[in-house]
């Protein structure tokens, strides 16, 4: 679809290989228990085994860039490579 390949120029603007995309891939079906395409906080928080909080809350709605209440796979992507890209300078 013209959404993923979307997706993928900006995976590939992101330095992502097509291995390490497969790989989330992997882990983002993994973690869609229900198959519907994305994830909810009930689905990430089994999957991680965390409670609800208003922490937990607070987190996946900066993962849910749209505020849909789901986090798709180019949320989820985004989302985990903001995390693994942060250092302390730019925390700071």
């Amino acid at each position: 679809t013209e959404s993923f390949q979307t997706w993928m120029r900006q995976f590939s603007a992101m330095q992502l290989s097509k291995r390490e995309i497969k790989t989330l891939w992997n882990i983002f079906v993994k973690i869609d228990f229900d198959n519907s395409g994305s994830i909810g906080l009930a689905e990430l928080l089994a999957h991680i085994d965390l409670d609800r909080t208003r922490f937990t809350e607070k987190i996946f709605s900066i993962f849910d860039e749209d505020k849909s209440g789901e986090v798709d796979f180019r949320e989820f992507v985004l989302s985990l490579w903001y995390y693994c890209t942060l250092t302390k300078a730019t925390l700071g």
